[in-house]
């Protein structure tokens, strides 16, 4: 069969068209990062989006308080020695929270101890260390854009547990109801957010009577791990005057604390990680 050279010529004009106009992508573990993919990628390190203290006091007469968190909590781990870090800091919260359930996650590690039917939490350590550095490779932090991707982080921390030898599932949560649906089952949800408002447990303070709330607040994106949710109602004069929503979150600069989700605007998508046999 012949085929002319003009037709050649017109296939080679249209896969050039195709190419121009589709999304360049790069797959790897079975995922995808195109230039439309959002990166997470600690901008604040980078001094872009630098944190800034923030400070709410005020006052009622009483107020009421709905609690839900995962009873084993998180540890607090951090993001160091590596630029843009936040999702495999994420990544090795989720790996050393199951760990306890199956140890091969971490062979020969036990990331904390049991005590009186409380469980305490390690500090980062070396051990804790090299799973994050592990996670930063498979999920390709840096290596296609500044920071990880969604799909990255997923396909990285999928790779990373089955290579181990268990099995890992994610389950999107669309809502803050989902979200505390997963808490009453102890599995944790990753957040990945484009901005935060943000207290530390140390700088919380709600008495009865006066609160006072120390944190900070910024417009980068970053990734966390969320294990609970508070809602505060607070009435002044026997009426309602103010409530304040958060999620409780290992953050990963070693603190936990409250994330506030008056508005959900902050987050970007909330995956639930559940690891099994």
């Amino acid at each position: 069969m012949t085929i002319k050279k003009s037709y050649l010529l017109v296939i080679a004009f249209m896969l050039c068209l195709a190419c121009a106009v589709s999304p360049f992508f790069i797959q790897k573990n079975n995922a995808y990062a195109t230039k439309e993919e959002k990166y997470y990628c600690d901008d604040s390190y980078s001094g872009l989006g630098a944190p800034v203290d923030i400070e709410s006091n005020f006052t009622y007469d009483n107020y009421d308080l709905t609690l839900e968190y995962i009873q084993r909590m998180m540890p607090d781990y951090e993001s160091v020695n590596q630029a843009n870090a936040c999702a495999p800091t994420a990544g090795t919260i989720v790996v050393a929270y199951y760990d306890v359930d199956f140890p091969n996650l971490i062979p020969d590690y036990e990331p904390g101890s049991l005590y009186n039917g409380v469980y305490y939490w390690g500090p980062m350590s070396m051990t804790i260390l090299s799973v994050k550095e592990d996670l930063y490779d498979r999920m390709k932090t840096n290596v296609y854009g500044a920071g990880t991707t969604i799909n990255l982080f997923k396909s990285g921390l999928e790779s990373y547990v089955e290579d181990s030898g268990y099995n890992i599932a994610y389950n999107r949560a669309y809502n803050l109801t989902q979200a505390r649906s997963y808490f009453e089952n102890n599995i944790p949800v990753v957040l990945f957010l484009n901005s935060y408002t943000y207290y530390t447990f140390a700088g919380f303070s709600v008495g009865s009577t006066q609160a006072n709330l120390v944190g900070k607040q910024s417009s980068a994106s970053h990734v966390c791990v969320a294990y609970g949710y508070a809602e505060y109602q607070f009435y002044t004069n026997g009426s309602l005057s103010r409530t304040e929503k958060f999620l409780i979150v290992s953050f990963g600069n070693e603190t936990s604390g409250y994330l506030s989700v008056n508005s959900m605007s902050s987050i970007d998508e909330m995956w639930a990680v559940t690891v099994s046999n």
